[in-house]
């Protein structure tokens, strides 16, 4: 799970320290440069001659229950291929507290950076260059983390494809609009038709003050009653002439629950271990002022077999499902807790056939998988050699 700390969307209150000349240049909208499909990122520009000079952002986010920090950043000059002590780094990052933790940057691709930070809240982002030239380096959305998997791949799935939906319709397919007052336990159409308002099917109900989410219990054609799920089985505001829209909605796992149609479903396998590099790793990925660093062992490789059904009563919904599954799988990027992880399209799809005398639902399904490296340990904290002690055995 995750909380959003900073998207990085804005130039606004970023404030540079006394005698600095670094800016919040400018707005990256170069897709490649931005994380978890925000629409910018910050370019910040740090001209030459600001050795241990900041620019700061006041901001105000409780991290109780999240154990790390990660976002994503890259640099036009700075960037080394390891990081192996404080002195390699050419930035450092503080967030209100005592400590500052220093993040590597690279110059061929958006780097995620994973900081340990437990329970602490955060008051500023405060980012400071550790070098005299100049630069610009990207910051790209910001969050606090506790790993919980495969929830979080569900999650962040879920948010993808609705973001593709959106991308092609903000609001659903309209096909009519209503009149009805709050409490009322159905509508009934004013104007349009009725095509894919059937059980099941979701809508919403919007005017330029409100809008509110319901799915069809039953429906004569024309009057369409409510079930219990989303916004419930009464409406929560009074509408007159309001737009009522057939939407698809995208559920993981939804056994317990009322079939949606049309609709996508995520359905996941347990994972599967790949044997290939370190079954055990310790990742050093916070380095701080104080020489001090924190130790996180990474697990062996984990592949998750997603499953997803694009499910409508008519072709041509099932058509519009299936093609936006389609075009985030060829993006072949999912963006999970902040991190950008790579999907793989698992064979070709399947649309199942009919087995058995029963009611048959016409449904088209994906198959991908996503590669994971999970926690295994809490962080532990490693600090630095304060003593050399050098043996020489002469014979």
């Amino acid at each position: 799970m995750k909380i959003e700390i900073d998207k990085f969307i804005s130039l606004t209150g970023w404030t540079p320290q006394s005698g600095s000349t670094i800016s919040a240049y400018a707005l990256n909208e170069h897709k490649n440069l931005i994380a978890n499909n925000q629409s910018y990122s910050v370019v910040f520009k740090i001209p030459e001659g600001n050795l241990n000079k900041y620019i700061e952002k006041t901001i105000s986010v409780d991290l109780t229950g999240y154990n790390e920090v990660v976002f994503s950043t890259w640099s036009r000059n700075k960037s080394r291929d390891s990081y192996g002590k404080a002195a390699d780094y050419y930035y450092k990052i503080n967030f209100g507290g005592s400590d500052s933790y220093y993040f590597g940057t690279s110059k061929e691709d958006l780097k995620s950076v994973q900081i340990g930070l437990t329970g602490a809240p955060i008051t500023k982002i405060r980012i400071t260059a550790l070098h005299n030239d100049e630069d610009y380096i990207v910051m790209s959305y910001m969050c606090g983390v506790l790993e919980e998997m495969p929830y979080d791949l569900y999650v962040d799935t879920k948010a993808a494809l609705e973001t593709e939906l959106y991308n092609v319709y903000a609001n659903g397919f309209l096909t009519g609009t209503v009149t009805a007052a709050a409490g009322a336990s159905s509508v009934s159409l004013l104007t349009g038709t009725a095509n894919y308002l059937e059980r099941y099917a979701v809508i919403k109900i919007k005017d330029g003050t409100h809008e509110e989410t319901h799915q069809i219990l039953s429906t004569d054609e024309s009057t369409f009653k409510f079930t219990s799920m989303y916004d419930g089985a009464t409406l929560l505001y009074s509408y007159t002439g309001a737009n009522l829209y057939l939407i698809t909605p995208v559920e993981f796992n939804p056994d317990s629950t009322e079939a949606v149609f049309p609709g996508i479903k995520i359905w996941n396998m347990a994972p599967e271990p790949e044997y290939r590099g370190s079954a055990l790793e310790n990742v050093f990925d916070t380095f701080k002022t104080d020489t001090t660093a924190t130790v996180r062992r990474e697990g062996g490789i984990q592949k998750y077999t997603l499953l997803v059904d694009c499910e409508a009563r008519h072709d041509q919904m099932l058509a519009f499902l299936s093609m936006i599954v389609r075009k985030w799988i060829a993006k072949q990027t999912l963006w999970c807790n902040g991190m950008k992880l790579g999907i793989l399209n698992e064979g070709a799809p399947i649309e199942p056939e009919v087995t058995e005398a029963s009611m048959y639902i016409p449904k088209i399904q994906y198959t991908f998988s996503v590669e994971v490296k999970e926690e295994m340990y809490n962080r532990v904290t490693a600090y630095a050699a304060i003593t050399d002690y050098l043996n020489l055995y002469i014979s």
